[in-house]
């Protein structure tokens, strides 16, 4: 079997532009995608959170999956986001993902429902057992049922194919917890945080690396936080980290996710568009003070060259 490099480093769940009757901007998805690759970073993930895919048709999902495969032609990693209830759906999108090449699947635990352990693992094995292509977990408890260390032990004792876990709760805990449980059996299982406000710890805890929604709109910076720490350069990483939070904090609380951070994008020279939620009435107040703020951060950066 071919061996496949482990998923790790700075990825960037994309956020798709858009045309105003709603449809995918495909010549700015490009070039934001090119973007992107110019800074540095390791890989991309698309039809997740941050891309609204719970807000997009199968077909629309699988034409952003064309697209950004076609663009990205192997010079990063690429992971996809299944995002569906069905078991069977997703093992149809696994097949689909294969052909195009992507390095894994991201299966997230059932939402809506709320169900026991064994339940959940017989969900993911249901998918796993029959993907075509690599299959990393994603634990996202504000969303979805959360998957507990020993479910997630036991897939990989039965399932080489599921190769990482993306982590969204924060909880340095559950992830060391995680990996103690999971590295004796699988030392090549690759470990991603899904919150950059923790990075840092994540990384000195032993995390491969994190999958950011602000790695999309300031790339070099939460790169700087991944290669620092791995470095040793504590320092560093640590007064990167806190940049970081001046960003992210603003951007996830000043509007209805994902829009602060379609707003950071916007920011840096694309042309996002309003995403699929109708704007509040108070959302232009709102989002002017957003970019007041992240310009300043912005010009920061620059001046100590971590902007890129």
């Amino acid at each position: 079997m071919e061996s496949k490099a482990k998923i790790a480093g700075i990825y960037v769940p994309l956020a798709i532009p858009l045309l105003d009757d709603g449809s995918v901007n495909e010549p700015e998805l490009r070039r934001y995608v090119n973007w992107l690759i110019e800074q540095g970073i390791d890989g991309l993930f698309l039809n997740g959170s941050t891309g609204e895919y719970i807000r997009f048709t199968g077909e629309e999902r699988r034409q952003v999956a064309r697209l950004i495969t076609s663009e990205v032609d192997g010079k990063v990693q690429v992971i996809a986001g299944l995002g569906d209830e069905n078991a069977q759906n997703c093992v149809e999108s696994c097949k689909f993902y294969a052909d195009l090449g992507v390095r894994a699947a991201a299966l997230i635990a059932p939402t809506y429902f709320i169900h026991r352990q064994e339940t959940i693992f017989a969900y993911l094995a249901e998918v796993a057992k029959s993907s075509p292509v690599d299959v990393t977990v994603y634990n996202i408890p504000f969303f979805a049922n959360r998957i507990g260390v020993e479910t997630v032990k036991k897939l990989v004792e039965e399932f080489p194919n599921v190769v990482g876990i993306k982590d969204s709760s924060g909880d340095i805990a559950h992830m060391q917890r995680m990996m103690d449980a999971v590295l004796p059996i699988r030392p090549d299982f690759a470990f991603i945080t899904g919150m950059e406000t923790t990075l840092f710890p994540m990384i000195v805890a032993g995390c491969n690396g994190g999958i950011h929604a602000t790695a999309g709109v300031v790339p070099k910076l939460v790169k700087t936080v991944y290669e620092k720490a791995n470095a040793g350069d504590f320092d560093a990483a640590r007064k990167a980290q806190y940049r970081i939070l001046r960003i992210f904090d603003p951007m996830m609380n000043s509007l209805d996710f994902p829009e602060g951070f379609r707003r950071g994008i916007a920011l840096r020279g694309f042309d996002m568009r309003r995403g699929r939620i109708p704007a509040g009435v108070d959302e232009a107040e709102k989002a002017g003070k957003l970019e007041a703020v992240l310009n300043r951060e912005f010009k920061e950066l620059e001046e100590l060259g971590l902007l890129g």
